[in-house]
């Protein structure tokens, strides 16, 4: 994979209250991928025919962005106001030859003579699209503080934005396809915050406001149609405080969401002969409702110790959304995905000091229960905790280069704890299932100028 990124930030004082920023970006990348680690889950027999398929892609894309701010404030007025521009062009190459070849009896297999010796240059291209997005927006937004009521903050804001995008798929299964796109969509979304000091280091607040996912076409579908963004207006209320002389955190926020329009992702049932994954996005014809509660505490009872806990609760209704792969687009009802309802983590970091260096011990397990992967097959992963490790020798002097080291030792998954975060029942597959990371770990230093 090959990657550029540049960015520049030039901030001009207009006065003593009054600031104009400006911040460009560019990111490029070309990437291709080369993956043949899937053939036991999806591969199946049938009489001389092949199999072990090869997954390759080429990605090209770039993008580049610009900001305008215009940042101020005055005794009771905090404000800042601007527009961003946003454009990125991006091009994908699929391939999947089969690489081997049953016998006539399922007992053993051969070489594919149609992909050997492999030459890319005369695998078919499977799939190829090219796409384009134009965005701009103009927002705002100001809290005022009024003198009568210093603990009292009024913060008002909204955004308008417009999409423009294009795309085409110029091959699909192999052969010329006419299929493209061109839509746009604009919007504009409010956001409103009342927020009031119970003491220095306390705050309650309440917050509405509303937000999109930008709409656009899948180029793994096999119609290439648009569709159209996701919105989401939510409520959220919470405390923020800090007490016990500064050595205890503690931020508690309710949440309660309602998403039209939610895109989904309806991926088509593998079969003996599929050699390339196809996908349709579709947007969902009723409304999901998400709510629950996040907390979170970091408490410091001793010197150099700090002990965090970190919990959400998530209570996530199911939608209905038209299912494309089968005949009729029937209504599928879809619980969601990737929502645990319960999921958390605890923490531990000491750190001692050395004579002018740090040895620092960090231990952290998180939970969640399972959750579900795909629109199309509504089955539950397991539930999991994994335990994380590192110990560290930190501000080590590195005499005659005036520089400083630290070396750790640190494990991933230190329990070797084992579940399945991805299932899958398919009538032609069977059940399979992707399991979570061994237990994994190394050595890290780290030099600092």
């Amino acid at each position: 994979m090959a990657a550029l990124g540049v960015n520049g930030t030039a901030d001009w004082k207009l006065g003593d209250d009054l600031q104009l920023k400006s911040i460009s970006a560019y990111r490029g990348r070309g990437s291709g991928q080369f993956d043949q680690g899937f053939i036991d889950a999806i591969s199946t027999f049938a009489a001389n025919r092949p199999f072990a398929r090869y997954s390759l892609a080429q990605v090209k894309q770039h993008q580049y962005s610009e900001e305008l701010q215009l940042v101020g404030r005055t005794d009771q007025l905090q404000y800042v106001a601007g527009a961003f521009y946003y454009h990125e062009s991006a091009a994908d190459d699929a391939q999947t030859p089969q690489t081997n070849l049953w016998n006539a009896t399922g007992t053993g297999y051969t070489t594919n003579p149609a992909t050997t010796p492999l030459d890319l240059g005369q695998v078919t291209i499977d799939r190829a699209s090219r796409a384009r997005t134009d965005s701009l927006g103009v927002f705002g937004q100001a809290t005022w503080t009024p003198a009568a009521l210093e603990r009292l903050h009024l913060t008002v804001g909204g955004r308008f934005t417009k999409d423009d995008k294009q795309g085409q798929l110029s091959i699909l299964n192999g052969v010329a396809s006419k299929l493209s796109f061109d839509d746009s969509w604009s919007r504009f979304d409010p956001m409103v915050t009342v927020a009031y000091d119970l003491r220095d280091a306390t705050m309650v607040y309440a917050k509405w406001g509303t937000g999109f996912k930008a709409g656009g076409a899948n180029s793994r579908s096999l119609s290439y149609r648009a569709f159209a963004p996701e919105e989401v207006s939510a409520v959220e209320l919470g405390l923020k405080s800090q007490f016990w002389n500064d050595r205890a955190r503690l931020n508690v926020a309710l949440f309660d969401a309602r998403i039209n329009d939610k895109q989904m992702d309806f991926f088509f049932p593998l079969s003996t002969n599929s050699t390339r994954t196809v996908s349709d996005t579709t947007n969902a014809t009723t409304s999901g409702d998400s709510r629950g509660a996040e907390l979170e505490l970091v408490l410091a009872p001793i010197d150099d110790l700090t002990l965090s806990l970190n919990y959400t609760l998530t209570d996530v209704g199911a939608i209905e959304a038209p299912n494309p792969y089968v005949a009729g687009n029937p209504l599928a009802r879809v619980l969601p995905l990737n929502a645990p309802k319960n999921a958390g983590s605890l923490a531990v970091d000491y750190r001692i000091p050395l004579g002018g260096r740090d040895l620092k011990f960090h231990l952290d397990g998180n939970w969640s229960d399972g959750f579900y992967t795909s629109e199309l097959e509504q089955t539950l992963t397991d539930s999991s905790f994994i335990v994380n490790s590192r110990l560290s020798l930190a501000d080590v002097p590195l005499a005659g280069f005036g520089a400083t080291a630290e070396f750790s030792l640190w494990a991933r998954n230190l329990l070797d704890e084992e579940h399945i975060f991805y299932k899958s029942i398919n009538s032609t597959l069977g059940t399979y299932g992707i399991f979570n990371e061994p237990r994994t770990y190394g050595v890290e230093a780290r030099l600092r100028f």
